[in-house]
């Protein structure tokens, strides 16, 4: 546009001044022609005007003539001469005639001021014409020198246009015969596809005996995993019965009552057991086990204490137990355990059918390769984040490793935690993490005569005696 060429050159406000000024001439129309004098006739007339002063005393200096040169009726005719007062007529009248020489002084003096007024404001109007018409032209030569430029911009335009054209038939031509090549090598192209064709079913119709021959070796090998996983199944009984030959039997009821005192005479009351497991419950909420589709399996569940914990708190749970007696005094409390044996009652579920599986000192009864088959069939029956605990008495304390452990004549080995560590990761567990627990309090405080020696002694004699595995399945 032409106010951002040319800044210093405003169009709008340019036109305003010349109407504002046009206007501005209209309204001071010059004065209309002054006639001949007339006297006022009336007060009004006289008050009207801008010279009532003069037009006033000159009305007094006639009325007062009038008045010398009047004559009542009354005298008679004859002598009305002698009854005139001529002189003071005519000094009178006189005295009209020069107020109204200098009525008409101020006339002329007025008529000349309104003149050079006049001649003023025109000087100012051409002033202001002048100068508007010099804005005019040089707005014009800004809008000429914008239109030259235009007119050279729109012509290089077109010159690269006539250009973008040839180069777009050169472009075309190009393409012409780029097609027409082309044409030439998808021919070329088709018959090598045909020969192609022609070789893939030569090799077809001479590889189909390889097909069928791979398709029989395929049928046998699978014959052959049926066989191996038959094998595996059958090994698998053979080890669940090894087990239970290996693990001590209940050889009658009364070992089964037997087994039941030693237990409420040395593993404590159940009011001391609930306290001791309490520490798990924290454990299982985090997991968000113990719900209906995530129930706890409690493997060695002996009276019910685990279980009956979990019930308090709103856990759901089942246990499983070999012995007789124990598993009646669940169902006395009316607990869900079953007469079981923990490896077979693994082996009868399905894949990820529970939320966590425990086991409270029932490691230390098997053989190790039991134990190894058992942390393998409780990760199956785990679902993904699902959780075991399992608690067994702890070697490294000395009183336990060599005296306290034997105390239980089921008892197998004891086990140092590392090896039940590396069991459970080898199985698949992950998060693995070992809780010591159950310190001898009442016997700490051996003096060994230097601090990492009386650190020493007390962990070895009077530290936990028992240790929890706790991990989880991915």
């Amino acid at each position: 546009m032409i106010e951002s060429q040319n800044p210093e050159i405003d169009v709008q406000e340019l036109m305003a001044r010349i109407r504002a000024e046009v206007e501005k001439r209209k309204a001071l129309r010059p004065a209309p022609p002054v006639g001949p004098l007339a006297m006022p006739t009336s007060t009004i007339g006289a008050a009207a005007s801008p010279f009532h002063p003069l037009r006033e005393n000159i009305t007094v200096a006639l009325n007062r003539a009038r008045q010398k040169n009047h004559v009542s009726s009354r005298v008679p005719a004859l002598i009305h001469p002698f009854f005139r007062n001529q002189g003071g007529v005519n000094l009178q009248l006189l005295r009209a005639i020069e107020l109204q020489a200098q009525q008409l002084d101020a006339l002329q003096n007025e008529l000349a001021n309104i003149q050079q007024a006049g001649r003023s404001e025109v000087a100012n109007l051409r002033a202001a014409l002048v100068d508007s018409f010099d804005q005019i032209k040089a707005l014009q030569a800004g809008i000429a020198e914008q239109v030259d430029s235009l007119h050279g911009a729109l012509k290089e335009q077109q010159s690269a246009i006539e250009q973008h054209a040839r180069q777009a038939d050169a472009l075309q031509n190009e393409l012409a015969g780029i097609q027409q090549a082309s044409r030439g090598e998808l021919t070329d192209l088709r018959a090598a596809f045909m020969n192609s064709l022609n070789q893939i079913k030569t090799l077809q119709a001479g590889t189909s005996e390889q097909v069928d021959g791979l398709h029989g070796a395929l049928k046998e090998a699978q014959v052959q995993g049926d066989s191996a996983q038959q094998q595996i199944r059958a090994l698998e009984s053979q080890l669940v019965d090894l087990a239970d030959h290996l693990m001590p039997k209940s050889p009658s009821p009364e070992w089964d009552a037997f087994y039941l005192a030693f237990e409420n005479q040395f593993r404590g009351s159940r009011a001391d057991i609930k306290e001791r497991v309490r520490i798990y419950l924290p454990y299982l909420t985090a997991a968000g086990v113990g719900t209906a589709d995530k129930p706890i399996l409690d493997l060695g569940c002996g009276r019910g204490e685990w279980l009956e914990l979990l019930r308090e708190n709103g856990h759901v749970a089942r246990g499983a137990d070999t012995n007789t007696y124990m598993v009646s005094t669940c169902h006395e409390l009316g607990l869900d355990a079953e007469k079981a044996d923990a490896l077979a009652m693994l082996h009868s579920l399905a894949d990820g059918s529970f939320g966590a599986i425990t086991g409270f000192h029932i490691l230390e009864h098997l053989p190790f390769k039991v134990l190894i088959k058992l942390f393998q069939q409780a990760f199956r029956v785990l679902g993904n984040g699902g959780l075991i605990i399992f608690e067994t008495p702890n070697p490294n304390n000395v009183q336990v490793g060599s005296n306290r452990f034997y105390l239980d004549p089921t008892h197998v080995n004891p086990i140092p935690h590392h090896l039940v560590q590396f069991a459970a990761e080898n199985s698949g567990f992950k998060l693995v993490q070992v809780l010591p627990l159950h310190p001898d309090a009442n016997n700490l405080k051996i003096d060994g005569g230097s601090p990492q020696l009386t650190h020493f002694v007390n962990a070895m004699f009077f530290g936990p005696q028992d240790y929890a595995l706790i991990a989880t399945k991915p």
